[in-house]
């Protein structure tokens, strides 16, 4: 919070020229130079400044004095000239910045509004002055003692109360936030007839039409992430919207019903994806608003339409094709472990058998709500961060850890590893069937994980018996391994795992919201943010422009190697599939060589797999990267090596050129081409895969092709 000094000082003309002077610049730079009068002030005054000309334009326009607690806990403009009342005089209950009642002033003739701290009303009376809002009052005084006066008259109370406790919890129930506008309620009721309350987007709206049961409830959005819940009582309800700024809004009655939606499911006429608003997911609207224009099964699902449906509050995308769900896909439910929490009350009433069941046995007991979300990291009771993944557990009871007293350092990271991992299913023989087990018992090295892989299967075939394998691999005829998503393994012995650098510091790092400190939930990249944040917390003393030259650059190099070992790995499997089928004369010991060659091909693309299937392009740890494309190219060239001395080198003229013309156009295939029997005589690979059956719909643009 800012000091009445500092106040005093944000006011003198020295400061604000220095402000002005200095906006669009990086702020450590500010603060750091010895010519800038207050740098440290001053700084501050410019992050915000900057941060202003997205969320309150206004106040960034005219130089306003930014506190940072109160800017976090400031409506964006967009939301704030969104509020639905207007009239002669209006009561603010909650100034803080003031964004609010800047906007209420342009509805009502007179706008008085109450601040409790005395420097933060001094704060929001400048900012008033210097944008022009002359019918502003701002007073002094908590909401309890003013509305205690007699004589008091308003059109409209407007509140948007602090959802902190004392102990800065975020709070959702209504009468645990301050003021407690349930508890004023009778005082409110003497000095106006109409009462506007803006809530946290968590708040239900059914919770709100309950307290206010004749009350207008209205869902508000912005670029598809909700905002806030406002309640209207005014006598006008009930009545729920859903209002999506930008795009429109849906209004209905409580109890409004869509008709059934289809009994089944037209594959067949289905042109239009509907991605609904959350605007009207958070209101339950979806179904009703989509009636009669798209088929909608949930309030939380999709619409699918046979025309372009217009103006609809969401995404529409055109479908390209559906293809038809197979009930007897063969998935184990061992897939459910990293879809839905809801596994573990499965566990615990299958026990071990549970993992071999069948996918499809456990798909109604699921709902849009079961997904992953809270559940998935945290206790539901406490919010603590919790793992509810078996395999993990398995993991840590094997190394001496008990899972439920980790530091939450260390959860911050294993929450991830519930799921951002490699992982096999056992074999029948080597542990409860299809139970997943996480392979780290050698350490997390490709090689290390390779090892595991050595045994623990039940493949039977010369060279590879008792091997695992997740597939054979159809050219090569080679016993093949598949990378998930090895990130945990990559990260933890990288610069920022041997650091102590969590996955949540970079992926949901800290930052402030309604004055709380908190991991924001925007799960993504730390580069989808311009001004790279999260990176910043650390590397402080470097521009996001410079952050984001040096991850790009590592990125770059990654790939330029990573196409370089696909295609070794690629001439690989030919050589291989060339020494099979080759028929002049053989050494005495081909087949050893053929093994050979086959377990080169095999651990070879394991390691090319290990960085492709890696989701940060090798950022997650440059070197070990770039150390197992290379171990893959050599690999890789081993088993081309080994077939060509299983030929007595008669394979060689074959592989020589472009691997992009000898072998077919891979990255060009598709499932609509390997429905085409005669498009599979064009090559040899193509002989080796079986024709896939067509799927019951298929378009190309607005054309319907079958």
């Amino acid at each position: 919070m800012i000091t009445p000094e500092e106040y005093a000082l944000l006011r003198t003309d020295e400061v604000r020229e220095a402000i002005a002077r200095a906006r669009g610049r990086d702020p450590l730079e500010v603060a750091t130079d010895r010519r800038v009068p207050h740098a440290r002030l001053v700084a501050t005054q410019v992050k915000y400044l900057a941060r202003a000309e997205r969320k309150l334009p206004s106040y960034a326009a005219a130089q306003c004095i930014l506190p940072p607690l109160a800017f976090e806990q400031a409506s964006s403009e967009a939301c704030a000239a969104h509020k639905r009342i207007a009239g002669d005089s209006v009561l603010d209950l909650t100034c803080g910045l003031g964004a609010d009642a800047l906007f209420l002033s342009r509805r009502f003739r007179r706008v008085v509004t109450l601040e409790r701290d005395a420097t933060l009303a001094r704060i929001a009376a400048e900012n008033f002055a210097r944008l022009g809002a002359g019918n502003i009052e701002v007073v002094c005084s908590s909401a309890e003692e003013y509305l205690a006066q007699e004589g008091l008259r308003f059109d409209w109370i407007y509140a948007d109360p602090d959802r902190r406790s004392a102990e800065g919890r975020r709070q959702v129930r209504l009468e645990a936030c301050s003021p407690d506008i349930l508890a004023l309620g009778p005082l409110i009721g003497r000095a106006s007839e109409r009462l506007c309350v803006k809530n946290s987007p968590l708040f239900d709206t059914d919770e709100a039409l309950r307290l206010f049961p004749r009350s207008r409830v209205e869902a508000v959005s912005v670029g598809g992430e909700c905002k806030e819940v406002v309640i209207y009582a005014d006598g006008a309800g009930p009545l729920l919207t859903a209002s999506a700024i930008g795009l429109g809004e849906f209004s209905a009655r409580p109890g409004e019903r869509a008709g059934e939606p289809p009994a089944t499911f037209g594959a067949a006429r289905y042109r239009w994806l509907v991605i609904p608003d959350v605007a009207l997911q958070k209101t339950r609207l979806v179904r009703l608003h989509l009636a009669g224009r798209a088929d909608c099964w949930s309030e939380n699902g999709y619409g699918f339409a046979a025309e372009r449906p217009e103006g609809v509050l969401g995404r529409i995308l055109e479908i390209d094709r559906i293809n038809r769900y197979g009930e007897k896909g063969g998935m184990p439910a061992t897939c459910w472990n990293c879809k839905t929490p809801k596994m573990v009350q499965w566990i615990k009433q299958y026990g071990d058998d549970f993992w071999a069941k069948d996918f499809n046995q456990f798909r109604t007991e699921v709902t849009d709500d079961d997904s992953i979300g809270c559940a998935t990291c945290h206790n539901a009771e406490t919010m603590q961060l919790q793992l509810y993944s078996e395999p993990l557990k398995d993991y840590l009871k094997s190394v001496g850890k008990d899972p439920a007293k980790l530091p939450r350092s260390e959860m911050r990271s294993l929450v991830c590893a519930q799921c951002h991992v490699e992982y096999y299913f056992n074999d029948p023989g080597h542990g409860p069937t299809k139970r997943p087990v996480f392979p780290w018992k050698n350490g997390f090295t490709p090689e290390a994980i390779y090892s595991v892989y050595e045994d623990n299967g039940n493949v039977d075939m010369p060279g590879f018996k008792g091997k695992f394998a997740d597939w054979v691999h159809p050219v090569s005829q080679t016993p093949m391994l598949k990378m998930q998503h090895p990130d945990y393994e990559t990260w933890i012995d990288g610069p920022h795992g041997a650091a102590g650098v969590a996955c949540a510091d970079c992926h949901m790092p800290y930052q402030r919201e309604e004055g709380k400190k908190m991991s924001s939930h925007w799960w993504t990249s730390p580069l989808r943010d311009p001004e790279l944040r999260a990176c910043r917390q650390c590397h402080a003393d470097k521009t996001a422009t410079y952050l984001r030259g040096r991850i790009e650059y590592t990125q770059d190099k990654t790939y330029k190697q990573l196409l370089v070992a696909q295609e070794y790995s690629v001439r690989a499997h030919e050589a291989v599939r060339l020494a099979l089928e080759y028929t002049g004369e053989r050494p005495d010991d081909y087949d050893q060589l053929i093994i050979r060659a086959k377990e080169a091909v095999r651990k070879g693309q394991m390691f090319w797999d290990f960085v492709s299937a890696e989701n940060s392009v090798g950022f997650h740890n440059p070197a070990k990267a770039l150390d197992t494309l290379t171990s893959s190219i050599t690999l890789s060239q081993d088993a081309i090596n080994a077939a060509l001395k299983a030929t007595n080198y008669g394979i060689a003229p074959k592989l020589e050129g472009d691997i992009k013309q000898i072998v077919p156009p891979i990255l060009k295939m598709s499932r609509k081409l390997q429905q085409d029997p005669e498009y599979l005589k064009t090559h040899p690979w193509f002989a080796y895969l079986k024709p896939l059956p067509k799927a019951d719909q298929m378009w190309e643009g607005n054309k319907k092709i079958q």
